[in-house]
């Protein structure tokens, strides 16, 4: 991975999975493309399959790939709506998964509950002027 002769700390799956991200981010595989089998990419790449496997895991982790079976690998289109579909958590009153375009209607701002803060590790907010740990008044140094 690193010219010869040269070594690097960085483990040698991690340093595989960086050139493989690369070509991905530069275009060599578009979004939706297969990338070549496990044994292709280590042969090209002069590491071992194991090698290439970690690596792909780290990019499926990574949602850049997504691995499928007897499928091969595939370029993660990061536009499609399945992947923003995938940190919506929105259900309805069965319990099934709420898709499709959504808009607020309204909102409304409040302060948070004690319950809140406290579960949300919230720091109290004091009434008047804004508080600021650093901050400074008359030469003396506030601590919060």
């Amino acid at each position: 991975m690193t010219p010869r002769g040269k070594f690097s700390i960085e483990p040698l799956y991690l340093q595989a999975r960086n050139l493989l991200a690369q070509r991905i981010a530069s275009g060599v595989w578009a979004p939706g493309s297969m990338l070549p089998n496990e044994m292709e990419l280590a042969r090209e790449l002069g590491v071992s399959p194991g090698t290439v496997r970690k690596a792909l895991d780290s990019l499926e982790a990574d949602r850049l790939v997504v691995r499928r079976q007897g499928r091969g690998t595939s370029v993660v289109d990061q536009a499609s709506g399945e992947v923003a579909a995938r940190f919506s958590n929105i259900r309805d009153k069965e319990g099934r998964r709420v898709v499709g375009d959504m808009e607020v209607l309204a909102h409304t701002r409040s302060q948070p509950t004690d319950i809140e803060q406290e579960r949300l590790q919230l720091r109290r907010r004091r009434s008047g002027p804004a508080h600021h740990p650093r901050a400074t008044r008359q030469g003396t140094a506030l601590h919060a």
